[in-house]
């Protein structure tokens, strides 16, 4: 997955768990920021699944994410409860996003309104997929951010750039090494520096209460690829 990050953004001092955590310790103020977090991390991603889900049929994606978001998020409790439950924030989401919008062809079906679509056909791979793809290139490009200002903070800006001279832009070692007036060893031993921390970054964002190094490695896996 190739994701140039080209924009400064605020990110987490710490990972995701223990930021989110910390915020909702920390009153209104607090958890407005999760809230904005969680919005601006996974609205595309969950446009992009209700576009390709037979929910589409319920109107505008756009809309009804945020519906969902005023619904669910608007509940003090709704974030303490995903750190209890055990799952990857993404599938947390996706699943409430399911729960509300079948909630909403019920409350149709209530009204008088006739629905031509059987929402049980959206147990289908492709729409989890391109959301599963939506969240991947979100986090990434967010890890990307925060490793960039990680290593730049502690003088090591000129390992990010070779990393993304050689990751991203695909250059050679030999090639970046002469740019950046070091051998082709040194411009190798810059990246990998780099990417360790691009990877250790990805690992805390993806992070969940309770979840094993084996399912954290599957979790980027099924983000990544």
């Amino acid at each position: 997955m190739r994701v140039m990050a080209n924009k400064r953004t605020d990110v987490f001092p710490h990972t995701q768990l223990t930021w989110l955590s910390s915020q909702l310790d920390d009153g209104v103020a607090g958890l407005s920021k999760a809230r904005e977090h969680v919005m601006e991390v996974y609205r595309e991603p969950l446009m992009i699944y209700v576009k390709g889900s037979s929910f589409r049929s319920l109107g505008d994606a756009e809309e009804l994410v945020q519906g969902f978001f005023a619904d669910r998020l608007g509940r003090e409790d709704y974030l303490a409860e995903w750190l209890s439950s055990g799952r990857p924030l993404r599938r947390w989401l996706l699943v409430g996003l399911k729960y509300y919008l079948k909630e909403q062809i019920r409350a149709k079906k209530r009204g008088g309104a006739s629905l031509e679509f059987d929402p049980d056909d959206d147990d289908m791979d492709h729409p989890s997929r391109i959301y599963n793809e939506a969240s991947g290139r979100q986090i990434v490009a967010r890890a990307m951010l925060q490793a960039e200002e990680d290593l730049r903070e502690r003088g090591f800006g000129e390992h990010w750039e070779v990393f993304v001279a050689h990751h991203i832009q695909e250059r050679s070692f030999q090639s970046i090494g002469a740019e950046h007036k070091v051998d082709e060893k040194r411009a190798a031993v810059m990246s990998r520096t780099a990417a360790r921390r691009f990877r250790a970054v990805l690992r805390e964002l993806v992070s969940w209460p309770g979840a094993s190094d084996e399912e954290l490695d599957s979790e980027i896996r099924a983000l990544c690829g």
